[in-house]
């Protein structure tokens, strides 16, 4: 039926009309499956940018690529969702919202020059490449229980800082720059997981860890000041990267545990929280 796509290539192939149960290519408004009845690999006619789909959904017995990382999928849709175990490249700045749940612990997605503007892995591994746009939201959840099943590895940055404007972490590893965009409206929350910052400005940044861990190890001489962390639980490291850094307001109940030494972290104004 018209509006529903199904992709039916058994072999590596074209976004082209013939490609689709339908036997019409994809416009605005409608849906795009792959699943078992199609199981190769899309490689070509990538360039969709003119098309705003209502979903794209890959489910979980769709083996193929879709794009390369030469030649991303452009494309817009309210909904993309990710459960398949091959690999996904595309440029999704007017994505309204991304789902990765897939078995592909080690390339499910790759991003480029963008992000949803919400994005939400539960499982799967999301690498970003050259972002230009930033995700209001960030989720890092889990399916059944917490794990590192979900990761995001955050490449070239070619914008000021972040990769989002609030971050909401309760499983999962995200390594790399710092996620969060360097301003005075973003927010960080963490109730788990673990997250590698390597470099990247925090100088406005306000993080609240209540659970998980914080690897604070920058690399970058310009990146060594932190505003505001509120440590309810968890531990937060700083002992890595280089030294001298500067958290300027430190938040500290009694379950959170900072790891510093005097040359590693001088703490400007330091609070001790009751429980």
């Amino acid at each position: 039926m018209p509006g529903l796509h199904r992709w039916i290539k058994q072999t590596a192939g074209s976004w082209a009309a013939a490609s689709f149960s339908t036997g019409l290519l994809p416009a605005n408004n409608e849906k795009v499956y792959f699943g078992s009845y199609g199981v190769g690999s899309v490689i070509a006619g990538l360039d969709q940018s003119a098309v705003d789909l209502d979903l794209l959904q890959i489910d979980p017995d769709y083996p193929g690529d879709i794009g390369t990382s030469g030649d991303p999928l452009r494309i817009g849709a309210d909904e993309v969702i990710v459960r398949g175990y091959g690999q996904l490249h595309i440029t999704p700045s007017v994505v309204d919202f991304m789902l990765v749940d897939s078995e592909n612990l080690v390339n499910a997605v790759a991003l480029y020059s963008g992000m949803p503007t919400r994005l939400r892995i539960m499982k799967g591994r999301v690498g970003v490449l050259n972002n230009v746009t930033k995700a209001s939201l960030l989720e890092m959840t889990y399916r059944n229980y917490p794990s590192t099943d979900a990761a995001l590895d955050i490449g070239p940055i070619q914008t000021s800082s972040g990769v989002c404007g609030t971050l909401l972490m309760e499983a999962g590893l995200i390594t790399g720059p710092c996620p969060v965009y360097n301003g005075t409206t973003s927010d960080w929350f963490q109730t788990g997981g673990r997250v590698v910052i390597t470099s990247g400005p925090m100088s406005q940044i306000t993080a609240h860890i209540a659970g998980g861990a914080v690897d604070w190890e920058p690399t970058n001489p310009d990146d060594l000041t932190w505003s505001t962390l509120h440590l309810r639980s968890g531990v937060v490291d700083a002992l890595g990267g280089l030294p001298d850094k500067t958290l300027i307001h430190l938040y500290e109940w009694p379950k959170g545990e900072l790891l510093y030494n005097a040359s590693s972290l001088a703490i400007t104004n330091p609070y001790r929280m009751e429980p």
